[in-house]
């Protein structure tokens, strides 16, 4: 049967020439589009970097004929912490809104970091808890970066200078700042600043004072290191009471210093084997021999033994602590042929304090660097003792590793917090409520406390939900204040008289407390368990049986607690069935004192109160009641 193949073919031959001129045609592809099926992936239309390399050059070549823009690629996280690169980063940070300390970048990698006082930094570590760093505070050396204190520095006459701090001061609260060891730069001093003519009132913040030693006819220098939330208030009161026509200089050392601070008795162990005191024949122009030599001498002595006087102030010249690494990490022991002796050295300079010489040893890691040396006292003679580094700028990261190398444990924020509250270290803290920097503390906490609260679903809400502590209230109603400013007192001799009574000190009578206005700080201890928080109101006993044992608050009076505010208007001594006497700041588990305590603030007229209830009180002691429990629970309390 013949089917007609030629024919068909015949009549079918141009549909099948058109066919294979158009498979054989080239179509106008992008080269990735040519791949086998197999290799394309959807990215490479808008990712160069997943074409193969085989026709990446070809890919880019008809890109560029299109117009396209040429695509920037984000570079890596590990490009991006390369040294070089980093140090740049570090560098640009300086000028932006939150400034990086020098120990930002080993501080990143093992701290969670916030914005605090314009700065970035650390706030707790990721990797280690309160106990371990109260261990090595007790036993071994903890160790705080403060560099992010403000340095004011005032250049002029003596006679002028000390003139100009007891006009920002009242002489109940110069502490030992006119002492002859610290005009002569021997030791560091301590004052609180006021708005002139405003005590007790305006009080602006407490600054560490530190005299440049007397070196011929040259003007005297004083350094004031402020905490930065105080610095810019604290400046400008200082220069109002320069006025014109002194010859008077004051500015901010602004960035030019480090500060690291360690605490423990093992502080001068890991500040022996990371120091390195500069011993060379080739003195650059800045050094001079026989400084030298005395420098070397009081450094020996410190290094061979275990005391020093409290509040000391030494200098030291060190060699580059890059040009020698610590190659393995070790922990620094005390020797035990350190000598136990009561003799002190003497306080040496340091060219420190000269700026031209800080920006000569800020311009290279590698050069020899001048230090100075704070010993601090332990606020309580037990613990919290140690040692102040201050180095020049770009010499600080690598004395910080070596420290870290010889067995310093490094604590952030919140640990330094923790360790000035259990110290009693106020002074650190920002919890005076009559400062603008306690205010502002204040109401950062306050805002914390009430998103964390309304976080929760109202059946576990639990507790008074008093966010804000209402001082001026609590003075009002105490009769001390009319609306006025309240402030905290500081007066040093009136203070020795409260603890005095507290004491049932043969010194201490109750007509010599004269302070009828006011807020006390006191530290709160509970006698039979319970927990102590910010919030927890401080209250006087009615009786003897308030002290036997715990008393529960009235239900009506717990209900009104949590429905109303303090900014609703209420008194204090409506809601309460015992006399308010203040509030506790910061409380919790005290590791120093083995029981949970606080630090509060109460009405001096309440403890003139609570002085004459020595006859059925004897201990002297008050009752507190938390957020969270409706039980009044007996406390004793001390004069902070």
């Amino acid at each position: 049967m013949d089917v007609g193949t030629s024919r068909f073919l015949e009549s079918r031959i141009e549909e099948i020439r058109e066919l294979s001129q158009r498979i054989n045609a080239v179509r106008p592809m992008l080269p990735f589009q040519r791949l086998p099926r197999h290799m394309k992936r959807r990215v490479m239309g808008h990712t160069s970097k997943r074409i193969p390399r085989s026709i990446l050059e070809q890919h880019l070549k008809q890109q560029a004929k299109g117009g396209l823009p040429k695509k920037m690629k984000m570079p890596s996280r590990r490009h991006r912490r390369r040294p070089k690169n980093a140090r740049a980063e570090f560098e640009r940070r300086q000028e932006g809104k939150s400034r990086w300390l020098e120990t930002h970048l080993w501080h990143a990698k093992r701290f969670h970091m916030m914005d605090k006082w314009g700065f970035k930094l650390a706030h707790f570590p990721n990797d280690k808890s309160w106990r371990a760093c109260w261990r090595a505070a007790t036993s071994h050396c903890l160790m705080f970066d403060l560099s992010y204190w403000t340095c004011i520095e005032i250049v002029g006459e003596e006679k002028n200078l000390i003139n100009i701090l007891k006009r920002a001061t009242h002489e109940s609260c110069e502490a030992n700042v006119c002492d002859a060891e610290v005009l002569q730069g021997k030791k560091e001093g301590q004052l609180v600043l006021f708005k002139e003519g405003e005590w007790p009132t305006g009080c602006l913040g407490c600054v560490k004072v530190m005299w440049k030693p007397i070196n011929g006819e040259e003007p005297r220098r004083i350094w004031l290191w402020s905490h930065p939330g105080a610095a810019d208030l604290i400046l400008k009161n200082l220069k109002e009471i320069i006025g014109e026509g002194q010859e008077i200089s004051a500015y901010v050392c602004d960035g030019e210093m480090n500060r690291f601070r360690l605490v423990g008795p093992l502080a001068m162990p890991v500040l022996r084997d990371s120091l390195m005191p500069y011993e060379s024949n080739n003195l650059p122009d800045w050094l001079d021999q026989d400084l030298i030599q005395k420098q070397s001498e009081v450094w020996q002595h410190l290094r061979n033994s275990s005391n020093s006087t409290a509040g000391s102030i030494f200098g030291l010249t060190v060699n580059s602590v890059s040009s020698k690494l610590i190659p393995k990490r070790k922990k620094s022991l005390k020797r035990d042929d350190a000598m136990e002796t009561d003799e002190t050295c003497e306080s040496t300079d340091s060219q420190l304090w000269i700026q031209e010489v800080r920006s000569n040893v800020s311009s290279s890691a590698d050069l020899p660097a001048p230090i100075i040396l704070v010993n601090h006292p332990a606020p309580n003679e037990k613990h919290g003792g140690g040692w102040d580094v201050i180095t020049p700028k770009k010499h600080g990261i690598q004395l910080w590793l070596r420290m870290i190398k010889c067995g310093a444990r490094v604590g952030a924020l919140r640990e330094l917090q923790m360790i000035n509250w259990n110290l009693l270290n106020l002074e650190d803290l920002c919890f005076y409520p009559d400062t603008i920097l306690g205010q502002e503390e204040e109401e950062g906490k306050s805002k914390q406390e009430r998103i964390k609260f309304e976080a929760l679903p109202p059946a576990k809400r639990i507790g008074v939900p008093w966010f804000s502590l209402p001082w001026q209230q609590l003075l009002n109603e105490w009769a001390l204040t009319k609306g006025g400013q309240f402030f905290v007192l500081r007066d040093s001799f009136q203070l020795k008289i409260a603890s005095n009574l507290l004491d049932k000190d043969a010194d201490g009578k109750l007509e010599s407390f004269e302070v009828s206005e006011g807020l006390v700080a006191i530290l709160v201890c509970l006698e039979d368990g319970g927990s102590l928080e910010r919030g927890t109101v401080v209250c006087l006993p009615h009786s003897s049986e308030d002290l036997l044992k715990s008393q529960e608050e009235d239900a009506k009076l717990r209900n009104l607690q949590r429905q109303l505010q303090p900014e609703d208007g209420v008194k204090v001594s409506e809601i309460y069935s015992r006399k308010v006497a203040g509030f506790v700041v910061e409380g919790g588990f005290s590791f120093h004192r083995g029981c949970h305590a606080g630090v509060a603030f109460v009405s001096s007229a309440a403890l003139k109160e609570l002085f004459a209830t020595v006859e059925w009180n004897g201990h002297l002691q008050m009752i507190v009641i938390s957020k969270r429990c409706p039980l009044y629970k007996r406390a004793s309390v001390r004069i902070v």
